[in-house]
């Protein structure tokens, strides 16, 4: 299948960087970690980066040639020349990025050895420094544009109680197949019209939004039997891809080369991976089991229902 739109943009003030060299031999010296971009919101977004600095080789591909890899000079150039919060903080650049992209962790709940854990991570090529001239004329924001199959349509639900968003969780098609899958939220403000503009479970869909990571207070009461009730202020993280539109696209069979067939291979691979990452942890001794916890997916819709139908009902995102 050819791949979905997977596409983050973010520009914001740069607040710190951690690239660093891992040396193991020439020519296997590589450049990786992250940068931290704040922007106008007070989102703090974190932006992995990882090249070689030498290329790999045309004809075999697990050596590497004596080329330069242009991708690692410019990591050089982030960590000798930009400046951040951290070494800056009166004169930090604003940084955009290029090839920004989702990905995603897994990895095994150490709490609860059946349960794994999923989020996305957002990585990128490419980081320019915002030119004095344009800084006004740029807006420092985070934004996603994505594509993929419509996997699960719910209510968002915080401590055992709905809070009237919506939650869509879809299955963006990667390179080689490999499934990204990512939850977006659908704001209580918008839902009504989300849920009669035909979108479904198994559907194609595209969705644009914004990207969301700050700090909120929030003060807790807790009532006490006699006296004074105890007051907490608790400081929270809200970390969501929030959606702001998007139209649905049809059905599997509108990406090029797309068939029931090779979404369910996809499928598999994603599941075995899973299971690879689960295995390996309980090869480290932790206590785990062979069962993976996972369910059956539904079957592909081929049919979508009308426009205007609704696709749940009645509203599941409603309180």
């Amino acid at each position: 299948m050819d791949q979905t739109t997977n596409i983050v943009k973010i520009t914001g003030i740069l607040v710190k960087t951690d690239l660093e060299v891992k040396n193991l031999g020439q020519p296997d010296e590589s450049l990786g970690g992250h940068i931290v971009l704040r922007t106008a919101d007070g989102s703090e977004h974190e932006v992995n980066y990882f090249a070689n600095k030498y290329k790999k080789d045309a004809v075999d591909k697990k050596k590497f040639s004596n080329d330069l890899n242009g991708l690692h000079k410019g990591y050089e150039t982030i960590v000798n020349e930009f400046k951040s919060l951290e070494t800056n903080p009166d004169d930090a650049d604003v940084v955009t990025i290029g090839s920004g992209e989702f990905g995603t962790q897994d990895y095994v709940d150490k709490k609860d050895t059946e349960k794994m854990i999923h989020y996305n991570d957002i990585k990128a090529k490419f980081a320019n420094r915002v030119e004095v001239k344009d800084l006004e004329t740029t807006p420092q924001v985070a934004t996603f544009e994505v594509s993929g199959i419509v996997t699960k349509l719910t209510g968002e639900m915080k401590k055992g109680e709905a809070t009237g968003n919506g939650e869509v969780h879809v299955d963006i098609i990667g390179y080689q197949a490999n499934l990204v899958p990512v939850t977006l939220i659908v704001p209580a403000t918008i839902v009504e019209g989300f849920s009669t503009a035909g979108f479904y479970e198994t559907g194609l869909a595209k969705f644009s939004g914004t990207l969301i990571n700050t700090k909120v207070t929030e003060t807790v009461v807790e009532k006490q039997t006699f006296g004074a009730d105890i007051v907490k202020e608790l400081t929270l993280t809200v970390r969501r891809s929030e959606i702001a539109g998007g139209s649905p696209l049809g059905t599997i069979f509108d990406i090029k080369d797309g068939s029931e067939e090779a979404y369910e291979a996809a499928k598999s691979k994603r599941r075995l991976k899973l299971q690879e990452v689960k295995t390996k942890f309980m090869n480290k001794g932790q206590a785990a089991t062979e069962q993976t916890g996972f369910t059956a997916p539904p079957a592909i819709q081929q049919t979508p229902p009308p426009a205007n139908a609704n696709p749940f009902g009645k509203n599941p995102f409603a309180k």
